[in-house]
């Protein structure tokens, strides 16, 4: 008979969402993930009420916003800017409220970027 098959996926089988996928690839560079950095949260509607609504609505949250028509899209997009300290529990926090925030005004939420100093970037792979 054939070996019994574990219970649960080993942890490097583990699927993870799209947050920790990100900071798995921050943690492979020398970026100082126990320190505030700049971040972008891209959230996308179907007019400019959307967008500007919900723009309102995280500013009151803190958040910087600048609402834009989309390039090459009839879409809007609203890009929310904040210094946050980039851990797992904070993101998924994030992530809820940009959904729920994006949803409440017909959109929805794209994820999120930061930048990295040419010495941080070192330790990533290059995938251009």
């Amino acid at each position: 008979m054939g070996r019994k098959m574990p219970d649960r996926p080993r942890k490097e089988f583990r699927p993870v969402g799209p947050d920790q996928a990100v900071l798995n690839l921050l943690s492979q560079s020398s970026a100082d993930l126990k320190r505030k950095r700049p971040m972008t949260f891209w959230l996308y509607f179907p007019n400019m009420k959307g967008a500007k609504g919900a723009g309102k609505k995280l500013a009151e949250l803190g958040f910087s916003c600048e609402c834009v028509k989309s390039a090459g899209s009839k879409k809007w997009l609203c890009l929310a800017s904040k210094d946050v300290v980039p851990r797992i529990g904070e993101l998924l926090s994030i992530h809820s409220t940009m959904d729920r925030i994006a949803g409440e005004f017909g959109g929805i939420y794209d994820g999120w970027e930061t930048g990295l100093s040419p010495e941080e970037g070192k330790g990533l792979p290059n995938v251009g």
